[in-house]
């Protein structure tokens, strides 16, 4: 029996998750590329009859083997690096790509002199608005340039967000007490780069015992609050608590989660995320499209998440020329919002600093 035959074997008794299986098959084909297509008798018999070339294929060709079947056998691997081991890689210094970014960002009018952000970089209607969550972002991005600093609590000490009642931060500081999901999602994610990571699962467990979550259900709502409850089902809430589970350290969690949210809201043919999990028609936001890639690249395939995030520069969601993200919902091909949003930027930025680190980049 070929070697590959008695791989493909041994791992028809493994009893792999979804996820361990593409790993094998991504394995495999590795192995196959190796070989050129040739059996490991056929290259040991030329490595014998001198080729250079041919022992040297064995050799790939016997390291990969070891590889997969240490995989068969332990079901070990990590597509992703660890998240505390990952943070320690992004605390280790700055990407110059970020720096650069966060300038050009500093020199627009979405900061502003109270030291807050506006959520827009352009806006065609003119529009000014200033929310927890494209602070909560900005406290991560400076977090990635100077990680030893705290500036979640820096934002925090600025203007006082979070409701006394029931510890959730409120979605815009001079308006109704309303409370988003994505805004106490992101600041989960703040405190963790921030590295206070007991605050972070605190909080999170916090937002779970919420009017937000449904415990029963695994549902979240959108909004709670005076304007009433809002129960969409947006695509970016549940991306958001995939990255969240993944920085906590519940692997599984995030991968159960990333893997049931793709079945309903990524449309394959286009490559894309929905906006939400119900909306028939194809509504396509970047913001969803970068967190999709990097829930993709944190649970799933680094290099593959990477490659999504790439080819996404490809469409009209990106601006060449401004080196920044459009909102660009689209709805049947219809151009309906083509502000330019700051926290697309941040999150660009996240992505820039994160792949960096996860496919071992130096930067």
């Amino acid at each position: 029996m070929k070697i590959e035959s008695e791989l493909q074997e041994k791992a028809l008794h493994a009893s792999f998750t979804e996820v361990q299986q593409r790993h094998f098959d991504k394995l495999m084909s590795e192995l196959e590329v190796i070989s050129g297509g040739l059996g490991f008798a056929e290259l040991k018999a030329k490595a014998e009859a001198g080729s250079k070339e041919a022992l040297q294929v064995m050799r790939d060709y016997i390291t990969k083997k070891e590889q997969i079947v240490n995989f068969i056998e332990t079901k070990e691997f990590f597509p992703l690096m660890k998240p505390n081991e990952l943070l320690e890689k992004l605390r280790s210094g700055p990407s110059e790509e970020v720096k650069e970014n966060t300038g050009r960002l500093f020199k627009t009018t979405a900061y502003g002199d109270t030291g807050l952000w506006d959520d827009f970089v352009e806006s065609e209607s003119g529009v000014s608005r200033v929310t927890s969550a494209t602070q909560f972002l900005s406290a991560i991005n400076m977090n990635l340039i100077k990680p030893q600093e705290r500036f979640t609590d820096s934002f925090l000490h600025l203007i006082d967000i979070r409701c006394k009642s029931d510890g959730l931060y409120k979605h815009r500081f001079d308006g109704p007490e309303n409370f988003y999901c994505n805004s106490q999602l992101y600041g989960v994610l703040a405190f963790v780069f921030d590295g206070q990571m007991a605050r972070a699962k605190d909080f999170y467990s916090e937002i779970q015992q919420s009017e937000l979550y449904d415990v029963e259900a695994e549902v979240w709502m959108n909004r709670v609050g005076e304007f009433g409850e809002d129960s969409s089902q947006m695509t970016e809430n549940y991306l958001l608590q995939v990255i969240v589970e993944y920085f906590l350290g519940n692997q599984e969690k995030a991968e159960q989660v990333y893997r049931d949210l793709k079945k309903v809201s990524y449309q394959e043919a286009e490559g894309m995320w929905n906006d939400q999990l119900s909306d028939e028609a194809d509504s396509y936001v970047s913001r969803v499209q970068l967190l999709g890639s990097l829930a993709h690249g944190l649970v799933e395939d680094p290099d593959e998440g990477e490659i999504d995030w790439c080819r996404m520069k490809n469409t009209d969601l990106w601006d060449k020329k401004k080196k920044m993200w459009r909102y660009m919902e689209k709805d049947e091909g219809v151009d309906k919002d083509i502000d330019i949003h700051t926290r697309d930027q941040f999150l660009e930025n996240i992505l820039v600093a994160v792949f960096k680190k996860l496919n071992y980049i130096e930067t």
